[in-house]
């Protein structure tokens, strides 16, 4: 026996797909009859045995102003039959967002060798050093197989940024000591779906956990929910920064000929971390108010020490870095201040990264906006070129390589360094060891198609706008979060974070697997 909310689900999922499929106009053939028929459930699914006997199909002819040829009227049919559950929908006929209405549960999950094989060897091509024997490296490519035997390119990487998506909500849910003791495993996740654990089998639940959990050892590790070290500058300014790196994205992307693009935007704070038990101090002296006398200084020129060593970046002129590495590079030195003056910042921004750009495309362009202050200026210095390693993609490139790009290299690594056990070209987002990691990748594929990942200690997860005044608090020191006092809130971030990064089909399964409606 139907309910009212089998009806309710339906009807949005076959407005949704008339929607994909066909057009919105279209798509008012559901509302036509559901207001002025009264249909319950049982009516659509006696109406919809037929095509040729369909009242569907007369009020198509009838009630909308647009002439349908013969197919669209048969893909209106199928939309509504499919929505049913009356059949099952072929996946290569559905474009990646339709997925929405079919649900993961109906992927063909079926992949032999030869498949995997092929898959292993296209992602070699993008990750060279992801291709070992381990076991879960071959659930891995597994799942992949199935990804590219359903068309839907990006399932692992959607399924993992669901993951995290779930692992944020559980953590905020919790509090104090419960939080950090969560364990939000994997396998804790597929068990807390209701969807995942009754509508896939044993074995599609154990490849999913564990080509996930490749995915976080290999890729990125899984986001810190409990941070002891946090960023020790204004919340303001990077979020002032990050909206206004947003609206110069936003108008790169209206000419699509620059698409596909990747821009990797590392803010470097003026402070290094601190944690309540170890307070760093800043790599200049110019800015520290605190009038210290000799004695303390003394008893910590040894802690000092030690953390100048882990600091890679330290007072490291980034200028004779590019210019040593022969990276050809744009700066625009002592930018105005973002609260003050935020057009003319933008507006810099923008010049400065089309100028790199140059009316090329298939890019990968990293920016870096550089607040250490270190000849004391008041306002950043900005970066802006394209690395002379790990710079390739194109239209195939999965968001598994454009990831591992920004992973492997921001920087060319200093030749100076004191660690002499480190043999690598160059400073990735996943290094800790600069202590200032704070990467904001954007994943241009297509001008409605856009991802966005945050690195941070050495992990790395999708980052959305509302990011910005509910989950960054968590990684900067408390004395530091000003955003109230520069009137930044939920509100704000709508108005001014302008590039367009909504993921219907992420939004569609986050309600659908993890229960979640908002984010």
């Amino acid at each position: 026996m139907s309910t009212d909310k089998d009806l309710h689900t339906f009807l949005e999922n076959a407005i949704a797909a008339i929607k994909l499929q066909v057009s919105d106009t279209v798509s008012n053939v559901v509302h036509i009859i559901h207001e002025q028929y009264g249909w319950d459930m049982e009516d659509w699914l006696d109406d919809l045995t037929e095509f040729e006997s369909s009242a569907v199909v007369e009020v198509l002819d009838d009630e909308l102003d647009e002439a349908l040829s013969d197919t669209q009227k048969r893909t209106v049919f199928k939309c509504l039959r499919v929505s049913a559950g009356l059949e099952k929908q072929p996946l290569s006929s559905f474009s990646d967002d339709a997925l929405k209405i079919i649900g993961l549960h109906d992927l063909d999950f079926t992949v032999t060798v030869d498949d995997v094989a092929a898959i292993r060897r296209k992602l070699h091509s993008q990750i060279p050093d992801f291709s070992n024997e381990q076991q879960r490296e071959r659930t891995f490519f597994e799942l992949q197989a199935v990804a590219h035997k359903n068309r839907v390119p990006r399932l692992v990487s959607l399924l993992n940024d669901l993951y995290h998506s779930w692992r944020f909500h559980r953590a905020n849910s919790a509090s104090g000591t419960a939080a950090s003791t969560l364990s939000l495993s994997e396998s804790d996740w597929i068990a807390s779906s209701p969807y995942l654990s009754s509508k896939l089998g044993k074995k599609q639940q154990t490849l999913i956990c564990h080509a996930l959990a490749s995915f976080n050892a290999r890729i990125s590790q899984r986001p810190l929910l409990n941070v002891i070290e946090k960023l020790d500058d204004s919340m303001a300014d990077f979020v002032h920064t990050i909206c206004s790196v947003s609206q110069s994205i936003h108008q790169l992307v209206q000419n699509k000929q620059a698409l596909p693009l990747q821009i990797d935007v590392w803010i470097i704070p003026h402070n290094r971390h601190k944690s309540d038990t170890n307070l760093m101090m800043p790599c200049d002296e110019e800015d520290d108010d605190d009038d210290d006398d000799e004695d303390s200084d003394d008893d910590s020129e040894d802690d000092d020490d030690d953390d100048e060593k882990e600091d890679v970046l330290g007072a490291i002129n980034i200028d004779e870095l590019l210019k040593k590495d022969g990276t050809a590079y744009s700066l625009t030195d002592n930018m105005p201040d973002m609260n003050a003056n935020a057009g003319e910042f933008r507006r810099r921004l923008q010049l400065q990264i089309e100028k790199v750009i140059d009316n090329q495309r298939s890019l990968r362009v990293c920016l870096i906006v550089d607040r250490r202050k270190q000849h004391g200026q008041k306002c950043p210095d900005v970066y802006c070129y394209k690395p002379r390693q790990f710079a390739q993609i194109d239209a195939a490139t999965q968001v598994e390589g454009m990831l591992n790009n920004t992973k492997k290299y921001m920087l060319p690594y200093p030749s100076d360094n004191h660690n002499n056990n480190v043999h690598q070209a160059g400073l990735g987002a996943a290094d800790t060891i600069t202590k200032r990691e704070f990467v904001l990748s954007f994943l241009l594929h297509e001008q409605d198609r856009i991802d966005m990942y945050l690195w941070m200690h050495g992990f790395c997860f999708r980052f959305l706008p509302q990011y910005c005044v509910s989950l960054l608090p968590m990684y900067f020191v408390k004395e530091r979060n000003d955003l109230q006092k520069h009137g930044i809130d939920e509100n704000y971030i709508d108005a001014n974070f302008t590039l367009n990064v909504s993921d219907p089909l992420f939004d569609a399964w986050n309600k659908q697997i993890c229960a979640l409606d908002k984010i």
